[in-house]
């Protein structure tokens, strides 16, 4: 959040050396500092890549990185270049008709810069965009639905061929393999139906959630979430007692044996190399849902490897203890691994706020527009997986009520064309020094 800071338009000021100012410069070794949002503005130029210049090669990082003392640097350097790349998708948007301009187009909006930033003309073409903004949620959406698909028909095959295998087994880490499976069913059960009723629209929903139902698709990974940490505390306990019973007797129970049936081997392996695929397929979508189908493969793979390498090896070795120390070392790990989950989503449907990267690619969108004297303040949020930008904007006193309207409501439709952000609220103000914000601020 910035508030009561004035962010000047300026246009032209380069980036200081990092070689000379490194922990000097506004950009600082693990965040954005807010005091310098105003420096990257100041690189804010009317014409398109006019900042490219300042991009890093990989091949230059690579370089950076091998010198002495490089590690900082070349961290540093990749944070450049991730703002070089949210600037450069403002760029794409804002000049999506650029390109295509005639002479008489570049000085229709070379006068139109003077005024509000954008003619009417760029205007509407700018505002035909916003469709496609519904375009491509439709087909995430539908990606969505179809990651659920697959994941829910993979749980039901592998959950059945793995409660035939315990059938015939007692290890403790096939039956928290077992529990993991039945899990990932119901996770998958509940993703399907929180991605359904997102996708399910009528007259009554329409007025019943105004501004969507988006939400619903993180809350069914926190429920998610909450069920797989209870489960696995159960299984850490059931863990810890055979534990505690194998070293008290030094051998299993009586029909406790660890030993592993070959069916039981066999869907533990399949269920490797599918979950394994889907983790690659999935692990970089933007869905929380997706996402968190993706981390509960990756959670097998690791879980399965070790459910076959721990009753395995602890009965070739003679070893009793070693299964249960697996069950105990598999359940924490799950547990661990969901409460980071757990906490991640629920901060974001909290309101927290976005990172320094968003924050500077929202600031870099307001001050592309020549009538924008300066912001007094910034807040990006996040409203679930996506994020809610509110921006306090400064025009001239002298502008008239059209252009004014003209420049904030493309600044809020450009804004909600950007990756990640789901609304955008755009106050026009004549006065730096008036009240910014809200009249009540939480924190």
């Amino acid at each position: 959040m910035i508030r009561n800071h004035s962010y000047q338009a300026h246009h032209g000021s380069p980036f200081a050396n990092p070689n000379e100012q490194l922990g000097r410069h506004f950009l600082s070794k693990n965040n954005l500092s807010l005091q310098n949002l105003s420096s990257l503005g100041r690189l804010v130029d009317d014409r398109t890549g006019y900042h490219e210049d300042k991009r890093v090669s990989d091949e230059e990082l690579n370089r950076i990185g091998k010198q002495k003392n490089g590690k900082e640097l070349r961290e540093y350097y990749e944070k450049l270049n991730e703002i070089l790349d949210g600037w450069r998708e403002v760029d794409e948007i804002l000049d999506m008709e650029r390109n295509q301009s005639t002479s008489t187009d570049r000085e229709r909006q070379s006068k139109a810069a003077q005024l509000g930033g954008v003619s009417e003309r760029d205007r509407m073409r700018l505002l035909q965009h916003v469709p496609g903004r519904q375009e491509r949620e439709g087909e995430r959406e539908k990606g969505v639905q179809f990651a659920i698909n697959i994941n829910l028909a993979v749980n039901v095959l592998l959950l059945a061929g793995k409660a035939i295998a315990v059938v015939s087994s007692n290890s403790v880490s096939l039956i928290a393999s077992l529990v993991d499976s039945a899990l990932d069913l119901l996770s998958t059960v509940i993703i399907f139906g929180t991605s359904k009723a997102i996708s399910y629209r009528s007259f009554h929903t329409y007025f019943k959630y105004p501004v969507g139902k988006k939400r619903f698709e993180p809350l069914g990974v926190v429920i998610f979430a909450v069920l797989m940490i209870a489960s696995f505390c159960q299984v850490l306990v059931e863990s810890i007692e055979r534990l505690f019973a194998v070293m008290r007797t030094g051998t299993e129970a009586p029909g406790e044996s660890a030993e592993l049936p070959l069916i039981g081997i066999a869907f533990m392996v399949l269920t490797i190399i599918i979950k394994a695929f889907m983790w690659f397929i999935y692990r970089k979508s933007h869905s929380s849902g997706v996402r968190a189908v993706a981390q509960d493969a990756e959670n097998d793979v690791v879980f399965n490897i070790a459910s076959l390498i721990f009753p395995v090896v602890g009965s070739k070795l003679g070893w009793p203890a070693l299964d249960p120390i697996g069950g105990v070392c598999l359940s924490i790990y799950i547990i661990a691994e969901w409460l980071e989950t757990l906490t991640e989503t629920v901060t974001k449907l909290s309101g927290a706020v976005g990172s320094s990267h968003d924050i500077s690619r929202a600031l870099y969108l307001i001050l592309r527009f020549r009538s924008v004297n300066s912001v007094s303040a910034l807040e990006v949020y996040h409203a679930g997986d996506d994020m809610i930008v509110e921006a306090d904007v400064v025009l001239p006193h002298t502008m008239a009520l059209k252009e004014a309207h003209d420049a904030g409501e493309v600044i809020t439709y450009g804004m909600e064309l950007l990756s990640g952000i789901e609304r955008s609220y755009i106050h026009l103000d004549y006065n730096a020094r008036g009240q910014a914000g809200h009249v009540a601020q939480r924190g």
